[in-house]
Order: C-alpha cells, then structure tokens, then sequence
C-alpha cells in the first residue's frame, strides 16, 4: 500500500469528484442535496483562498481536506472538508494530513497563523478534532437545518503544531 500526501492540482478534479461522491452520505443535509449540489460546492471551496490537500492510498483519494483564512491577516484558519473513507477514519491518516497541511502553511503565506476554527455535526469529525488538540466551543441544536447539531471548535495553532511534530 502506497500512501502519498500532496496538494491539490486541477487534473485531480474529476479523482476529487469521485470521493467526494463516494463519501456523501457524511455530509447531513449531503453535498449533493445542498444549494448547487455537490460540484458547485466543492468548486467553491475549491477557488477559495487558502490550500486543498489530498490523501491518497495506492493513487486513489481516500482523505482530503482545506483550509481558508477567516481574516485578511491569516491569523485565524478555517479547517473545512476534513474527510476520508470510512476504512481510515479510525488511523492515522487524519493525523498525517493534518500534519502536512500544517507543514504546508509557512509555504502558502499562513506562517503566522494563530488559531485554527472547524464546524462540524459529523461525530467522527468531532473525534478527529479533539485528537488534533481542537476544543469544543459551541454546540448548537437545529444549524444550518433541523434535526442537525453542529459543533464549533478552536484550536491554538502553535499547540496543534506542536503536538503533529512529536508524532
């Protein structure tokens, strides 16, 4: 098994589709049942500023995730789309993207990040969060839709960095 760790290019699109389409039923309401459906909001995330990062296990994309700056200053740094198959949700390839989506930041302007946010209603999402060092600092009943809890947390970057670079 063959793991490889790399940002984003446009010849990955059609890959990216496919996983995203392969994990849609993690996402409550799904990508594809949202305003534009799947495609149109991968693509936004995808022209957002900040970076998109892709897991991949024998040349197939099994983990993928983005961050976006919250303010002009890139102090603060939205995790979004934090996903992988169910087969790696419980390994460390959530902790190996994280880490080089953290490497990745000083290379694409984000060196003096200080806090990272993430939103959340997935419960493994949440794990993997709190496994990174994020804290819970929200929880709010019926967001975005109803039936749907979301949960909101933060993270001093400078201890999430630490903690990836011990392991």
């Amino acid at each position: 098994m063959v793991t490889e760790l790399r940002m984003y290019g446009e010849a990955d699109y059609p890959e990216l589709l496919t996983f995203y389409q392969r994990i849609d039923s993690q996402y409550f309401p799904k990508l594809s049942e949202r305003p534009g459906g799947l495609e149109s909001h991968m693509l936004k995330v995808l022209m957002a500023k900040g970076g998109f990062f892709l897991y991949l296990v024998d040349n197939r994309i099994e983990g993928a995730s983005s961050y976006i700056p919250m303010d002009k200053e890139r102090k603060s740094v939205q995790f979004t789309l934090f996903s992988f198959s169910e087969p790696f949700w419980n390994s460390l390839a959530p902790f190996r993207l994280a880490k080089y989506m953290i490497n990745m930041r000083d290379q694409l302007g984000y060196k003096d990040v200080e806090k990272f946010v993430a939103r959340t209603f997935y419960p493994k999402s949440s794990e993997r969060l709190e496994r990174l060092g994020f804290n819970k600092v929200a929880e709010i009943s019926d967001d975005v839709v109803k039936g749907r809890t979301s949960y909101y947390y933060e993270a001093d970057a400078n201890k999430v960095i630490g903690k990836l670079k011990k392991n």
